[in-house]
């Protein structure tokens, strides 16, 4: 996960937006969005693909960050939630 918190902070600050700016965007405590960046806590599903979408990542380029065993794959809502994203 370490790579997905450095590629959204840094596409995040190249857009010069704020971690509030972008926790009032998402509808999210600003607080969860500075535990994630820090490595501090995870991070919702959900909200981590609204992070992804709101800064406008490349599906590809936020899918190649990911760690296969960093994905718990055994939970149906997260593997639903994958699936309706990438369109599968």
């Amino acid at each position: 996960m370490k790579q997905i918190r450095a590629l959204i902070q840094s596409t995040r600050l190249s857009l010069s937006m704020s971690l509030d700016e972008l926790a009032r965007f998402l509808d999210v405590p600003v607080q969860v969005l500075a535990d994630f960046e820090s490595g501090a806590a995870s991070i919702e599903a959900e909200v981590l693909f609204g992070l992804v979408n709101a800064l406008n990542i490349e599906p590809e380029e936020f899918l190649s960050q990911l760690d296969r065993d960093e994905i718990d794959l055994t939970c149906d809502s997260a593997i639903q939630l994958i699936r309706s994203k990438l369109g599968s």
